[in-house]
């Protein structure tokens, strides 16, 4: 029962932070700290150890940005753009026609 109040406790702490949209620090902090008060109180040693391992794997990665910027975010800008069609030279038109008719119109 102490294990599922510990992990129940940082899936709270997360959702939480989301609903309240707080930054990536905010998140792991809370997590942590929550994590830890909990695991200690409760006496679930070995899962307090593995959440905070598991939260710490996904935390330090994304806290560093040029870390995150290089090995995360560029790799799935990547991907997406290759799954993204490209647009059809009617499509490339359209938001040029809308200049040229706009600017005509305020001549």
């Amino acid at each position: 029962m102490s294990a599922f109040l510990t992990l129940l406790a940082a899936l709270v702490a997360t959702g939480a932070c989301a609903y309240h949209r707080t930054s990536l620090r905010t998140w792991a902090i809370a997590t942590v700290a929550t994590t830890l008060v909990v695991g200690l109180l409760t006496g679930a040693w070995v899962t307090m150890i593995v959440l905070l391992v598991i939260e710490l794997l996904i935390a330090v990665p994304l806290l560093m940005p040029a870390f995150r910027r290089r090995r995360i975010s560029a790799p799935l800008l990547k991907m997406f753009a290759r799954a993204t069609p490209t647009l059809s030279a009617t499509e490339q038109d359209v938001p040029s026609t809308k200049n040229r008719c706009t600017k005509a119109g305020k001549s």
